[in-house]
């Protein structure tokens, strides 16, 4: 089995040269994140030549929730979401789990409207958390 770690981003929450941490764990076929700040999709395209993008993520693991570990999230989500109909496996401790809806995601994706109006959503409509 091969084992490879890309790192997609290695600046902090300050750097104006390169993206914040990010890495992009694959083994077995299966790509992993292990945080997944703004711009995540440039980052993957950037950082695997245009060989990897959402749909072949299997998960995201997050650390903790700031900013320059967590921003990238949001669009994540409505990438697999809605281009590809699925949920996401989102790993994370007990005390990052218990606020990444209300204090983190909840503000931008817990009311979305299309033809029909507005519908309500909740970390369960994007992600499996775990």
């Amino acid at each position: 089995m091969t084992f490879k770690v890309t790192a997609l981003g290695v600046g902090d929450a300050f750097s104006a040269l390169h993206y914040t941490s990010c890495l992009l764990l694959e083994a077995s076929g299966v790509a992993l994140l292990l945080d997944c700040p703004h711009p995540i999709r440039k980052m993957l395209r950037e950082g695997t030549n245009g060989q990897v993008d959402v749909q072949d993520v299997r998960g995201v693991a997050i650390t903790h929730l700031h900013a320059d570990h967590a921003s990238g999230l949001e669009g994540f989500a409505y990438d697999a979401h809605f281009a590809l109909g699925r949920r996401t496996p989102l790993l994370a401790g007990p005390e990052v789990l218990a606020h990444v809806w209300d204090g983190h995601l909840a503000a931008g994706m817990a009311v979305l409207r299309d033809a029909e109006g507005p519908h309500q959503h909740q970390l369960e409509s994007f992600f499996e958390p775990g």
